[in-house]
């Protein structure tokens, strides 16, 4: 009983903390990624400790295979850069989100 609970809690808490990033995510596709040429592809990374987050994409790439290879690599730069804990996932490839 108390573990599933504990469990609604932590959903709860979770899922307001995405709340909180997925704003602005949404923002840093729509003004920075969305209108880029060519083979694209856009990660994120998110800390659920405390919020931070990150992104790296690419562009103009020579097929999709290489825009993803290129954007994990700058979200994993920012990610030390930035000290965010947090996997670096497939957010976009091309126009299509594929969010979280």
């Amino acid at each position: 009983m108390y573990s599933k609970k504990i469990l609604i809690l932590i959903f709860i808490l979770v899922s307001s903390l995405f709340a909180e990033v997925k704003g602005p995510i949404e923002k840093a596709y729509n003004y920075k990624y969305k209108n880029l040429e060519g083979y694209k592809a856009m990660y994120v990374a998110v800390d659920f400790d405390d919020g931070s987050w990150v992104y790296g994409y690419s562009y103009n790439q020579i097929n999709e295979s290489e825009a993803e290879k290129a954007a994990k690599r700058y979200c994993k730069i920012e990610k030390k850069r930035h000290d965010v804990n947090g996997y670096c996932k497939l957010y976009a490839i091309g126009n299509r989100v594929l969010g979280f």
